[in-house]
């Protein structure tokens, strides 16, 4: 596991990253696996609105994600 800072207590809190599809066939968003809220990347470190984040707002993406066989 990783750690984020939530944002809002300014704590450190355990995640699980994962990628998510939704919404654009060709984005993946990045989140945490127990809570579902989205993770970004700034200042250095993990961080994550555990209070009420919004997933697309939030996260990080992944853009122009294709199979092996797309260009």
């Amino acid at each position: 596991m990783l750690t984020a800072l939530d944002i809002n207590t300014n704590k450190a809190t355990d995640i699980k990253p994962i990628a998510i599809n939704q919404g654009a066939w060709d984005v993946l968003y990045l989140a945490d696996a127990n809570t579902g809220k989205g993770i970004w990347w700034a200042n250095g470190q993990w961080n994550i609105d555990i209070e009420d984040g919004d997933l697309e707002h939030d996260a990080d993406r992944v853009e122009d994600v294709y199979g092996a066989d797309e260009e």
